[in-house]
């Protein structure tokens, strides 16, 4: 078995001459095929796509291995036909309903119209180079390179099995074709597969699709290696399966080049040019139930001379100044966004915050409750590891995922590196004052709930939420304990307060439908401070007031989750009201010994103030709330920082300062 031999190494001994063809047959006014210009702006052979090819210069063909050869016994079974033919481009004049088929030098031979293009004659070649003219053989419409041998055709589907089915009912491409320039090693190995003959026929189409494109190799290799390149050799920076990134930063994000290809303004208007080079990418996203992809595209207008890579919308992966440090960041995104799949309560480092946010995850949710936020995949479940992404498919993962933050009431879009793990106080619900019974009651309530143990009400959809009412004179803690429930059992909380509601019957349905919603479908506690603005007694004539009561009274019907309600009036509420009400529960003033284990707990988490035990169990017998006393303490910081230290005598003169009771 002979060697793949390379255009220019190549005698050509069986092919005609073609400037001697050319200027000898019947009929004189067809033109030279040299003198014309078949050049368009889409050169990928018979569409505007793009299929994966290996970006290299020239071909170093081999010889096939005894382990990829096919068997002799099969090679027997070729037809005869097949193996007589010549290993050579016949060339084709098609005029309008007729072709003159040239079969071998300075002779003529007809063959009839429409005639299929695997003849499987002896004397055919194994490629026709066709050539498409007018009927006054004066002007060239079009130019084909046929598939007239099985064995290349054989060899072309296993290269490019996404065009199978094309090539079995038109075994044939535009030429010049780009497909087949980015596609000659995935040829060549294909031939090489398949045996001897298949070899030799395959030799003939990479020697022709060389020769036509030796000026375009001569200027890869002139351009790509130095990261420049003209409009004319884009499509072999960006082929398809290669990486692009969008921009020189470390953090720069990385797609996968799905097609490459030139086309006309037509339907993308593009100001600098009448031609444009599109790359169609994707990059993996999650839709809340599975990974897939999403497709997109750049447009790069003309542009003359050469320009480095770096300066393109898109930059190859290998032209990154630090590629390095870009794969591991890109890893490390990747794999912080796939374990983000699913439900999570996290802490979110907003650059705009100083401080972590806290925040909650759930994809499938976020994008049913907000439009704007959905995103349609195409499937690659055939592609994942058992059900993993792979490593080239982490590296193109979206840098942003969807969360609702719950300091901003807002949904918005994060980067999955600055998703934290949330430290969670365990000492707030120890230091919680309140009956151990009742802590008990609410904690169980709260958790078992959040966790799906609902009770089911005789009608459908009805009384399957938990609400709960706390009450007490302001500054006792209700809020207080609230938190710290959600504090110990590890829920979101979310807080919404009378003024964020509205003020109108209308907006208060509407926003608290839509906190209840989301607090419902996050599974977060809800709290309502000062809930009885809503929970008013109705007044006659008051038709405002009244809707407000009807509307809030409905909602709390069919709500599913947990609610918390927080009153300093309980006395005002409408009877109507207590029905919807699991659980109501007073938080009173503190008493002597209650305000002394919460001075003491205040100092503790306060460095730099000194309260002995008898100092602090005189300014315990002073009659203060629980946020009188946090406020105090706020203010006692301050001066720590001025004053390195605070003790008895400062705290008196600031509750003195403040006008608390110290009596």
């Amino acid at each position: 078995m002979e060697f793949f031999r390379p255009f220019w190494e190549s005698s050509h001994k069986d092919s005609p001459d073609n400037d001697t063809l050319d200027n000898d047959g019947p009929d004189d006014n067809i033109p030279d095929n040299d003198t014309l210009d078949n050049d368009g702006p889409d050169n990928d052979g018979y569409d505007s796509d793009s299929s994966a090819g290996t970006v290299g210069v020239g071909l170093q063909y081999i010889q096939p291995s005894s382990t990829n050869a096919r068997p002799a016994s099969q090679e027997a079974k070729s037809d005869a036909s097949t193996e007589d033919m010549k290993a050579v481009v016949e060339h084709v004049h098609e005029i309008r309903g007729q072709e003159s088929v040239l079969g071998k030098p300075f002779e003529y031979r007809t063959r009839r119209s429409g005639a299929s293009l695997l003849l499987n004659k002896s004397d055919e070649g194994v490629l026709a180079l066709r050539r498409v003219f007018t009927e006054d053989c004066k002007t060239l419409i079009d130019t084909f390179l046929d598939v007239q041998s099985p064995l290349i055709l054989r060899a072309l589907m296993e290269a490019i099995p996404e065009e199978k089915a094309r090539l079995e009912s038109k075994p044939s491409f535009k030429w010049p074709c780009d497909r087949l320039f980015r596609n000659r090693w995935k040829i060549h190995d294909a031939a090489v597969n398949e045996g001897e003959l298949c070899v030799k026929h395959v030799a003939v189409l990479l020697d022709f699709i060389l020769e036509e494109y030796q000026s375009r190799l001569r200027d890869i290799d002139a351009m790509l290696p130095k990261g420049t390149a003209s409009f004319d050799i884009l499509a072999d920076a960006f082929s398809p399966g290669d990486m692009v990134v969008d921009g020189v930063s470390e953090g720069a994000r990385a797609y996968r080049v799905t097609s490459s290809y030139y086309t006309s303004s037509l339907p993308r208007e593009v100001p600098n040019g009448s031609v444009t080079f599109v790359i169609e990418y994707e990059y993996v996203d999650y839709d809340g139930q599975t990974f897939g992809t999403v497709s997109r595209h750049a447009d790069i207008a003309r542009f003359e001379g050469i320009r480095y890579l770096t300066e393109l919308a898109l930059i190859p992966f290998g032209s990154h100044p630090n590629t390095e440090a870009l794969r591991r960041t890109l890893m490390r995104r990747g794999l912080q966004f796939e374990e983000l799949k699913g439900h999570h309560f996290k802490a979110y480092w907003d650059p705009r915050s100083e401080a972590p946010v806290r925040v909650v995850v759930n994809t499938l949710v976020i994008r049913g409750l907000e439009p704007r936020m959905r995103v349609k995949v195409n499937d690659m479940s055939a592609r994942l590891d058992s059900g993993q992404l792979k490593v080239e498919d982490l590296m193109i993962c979206t840098d942003k995922i969807p969360y609702f933050s719950l300091d901003e009431k807002a949904f918005l879009w994060g980067d999955p590196e600055h998703f934290e793990t949330i430290e969670f106080n365990g000492e707030l619900w120890d230091e919680l004052i309140l009956p151990e019974s009742t802590k008990r009651v609410l904690r169980c309530m709260t958790a078992n709930h959040l966790k799906g143990h609902k009770f089911n009400d005789v009608i459908a959809g009805k009384g399957k939420g938990r609400v709960v009412l706390l009450h007490g004179p302001p500054g006792v803690g209700k809020t207080l304990t609230v938190e710290a429930i959600a504090e110990h059992i590890e829920r979101p909380l979310y807080t919404i307060t009378p003024g964020e509601l509205g003020v109108s019957s209308v907006d208060i349905e509407r926003n608290l439908r839509r906190a209840l919603d989301i607090s419902t479908a996050l599974r977060a506690i809800l709290l309502l401070d000062e809930a009885d603005i809503y929970m008013e007694q109705r007044v006659p004539g008051n038709i405002a007031h009244n809707a407000t009561i009807a509307a809030f009274l409905r909602l709390l019907e069919y709500h599913q989750g947990v609610m918390y309600l927080t009153t300093s009036r309980p006395h005002l509420i409408d009877t109507s009201f207590h029905s919807r009400l699991h659980y109501c529960v007073n938080v009173p003033i503190p008493s002597g010994n209650d305000r002394k284990e919460i001075w003491a707990n205040f100092v503790r988490r306060t460095g730099g103030i000194k309260l002995p035990p008898k100092e602090l169990g005189e300014i315990a017998l002073q009659t203060l709330s629980g946020r009188q006393i946090r406020n105090t303490l706020s203010m006692c910081t301050g001066l720590v920082a001025e004053e390195g230290n605070v003790g008895p005598k400062t705290i008196g003169a600031i509750l003195t300062t403040m006008g608390y009771d110290q009596g």
